[in-house]
């Protein structure tokens, strides 16, 4: 059941129109901040693109870009379509009258929202940077070859280890609301407001709070993105001790969004246990 329930769901969501208007407005945004840029300055033709920011930028892209608020809302729209069709077309409660499992089924329904939206996060990454990149006038004494061949690599990891935890957080936070509500509406609106209220209170409170919030609880937490921000390059250890960032704090920040994830589906489980017909 759960690879019949993992295809379904994938199927559904790509023949789904609002789905596909989603990802355009996502690619806009995605293309529009490849093209902005970061650093006052970098838009000008005569701004040299060198090495050591194009590593800072990737990550920059990934936690600060794409993770700021575009993916955690394309996230919750994908899982809001899930549960309006779940909860719409009855199709679970005829599939358990004739004895399907629910862990298989919930099991299915996330790993499909996963893969595609760990799928579009690269693909998004990758072309915002390639888009920066390429409008600088590429790298810096390196080729394409080189660049290309790093950034699947590079933006690969920082997208699995510093972005993907918090992508299904987002993932078991919205579903798990649904399932409560038994409505996908009410996950939609609950869920963009905590990617509202994490945005306006990092503006405010950034240099305010104990940074114990931004750098442990954060969505995209800030002791994770250190830790990745200048991985497999010649400054990584220089950034570690700057931050006092060690590969333990990293597994904790992990540890804590997946932990989330995997408690709200816990109790998206429950839920569904006990529908009925």
């Amino acid at each position: 059941m759960f690879f019949a329930t993992y295809q379904k769901t994938t199927q559904n969501l790509l023949r789904s129109v609002t789905f596909w208007l989603i990802l355009a407005v996502l690619a806009i945004i995605t293309v529009q901040a490849g093209l902005d840029g970061f650093y006052i300055g970098d838009d000008k033709p005569d701004f040299v693109l060198d090495f050591r920011s194009y590593v800072e930028n990737c990550e920059n892209f990934c936690g600060a870009v794409l993770m700021n608020y575009a993916i955690p809302v394309f996230c919750i729209f994908t899982a809001v379509l899930v549960l309006l069709r779940d909860h719409g077309d009855r199709f679970f409660e005829i599939e358990k009258a004739a004895g399907i499992r629910p862990i298989g089924y919930l099991l299915g329904r996330l790993s499909a929202l996963a893969t595609l939206n760990f799928a579009v996060l690269y693909g998004m990454n990758l072309l915002g940077m390639y888009i920066y990149i390429f409008t600088r006038g590429g790298v810096h004494e390196s080729g394409w070859g080189e660049v290309i061949a790093d950034s699947l690599v590079r933006i690969l990891r920082l997208d699995f280890f510093v972005a993907f935890p918090g992508v299904l957080m987002y993932l078991g936070l919205t579903y798990c609301i649904g399932s409560i509500f038994k409505n996908g509406i009410p996950a939609a609106i609950a869920s963009t407001g905590y990617v509202i209220f994490w945005y306006m209170f990092r503006l405010i409170f950034s240099w305010r709070v104990n940074r114990v919030f931004f750098d442990y609880l954060a969505p995209t937490p800030q002791k994770l993105r250190n830790y990745f921000h200048y991985y497999d390059s010649e400054w990584a250890e220089g950034i570690w001790e700057m931050f006092d960032v060690t590969v333990g704090d990293a597994a904790v920040c992990i540890g804590l969004l997946i932990g989330i994830g995997v408690l709200c589906s816990l109790v998206s489980y429950l839920c569904l246990r006990k529908r009925s017909l």
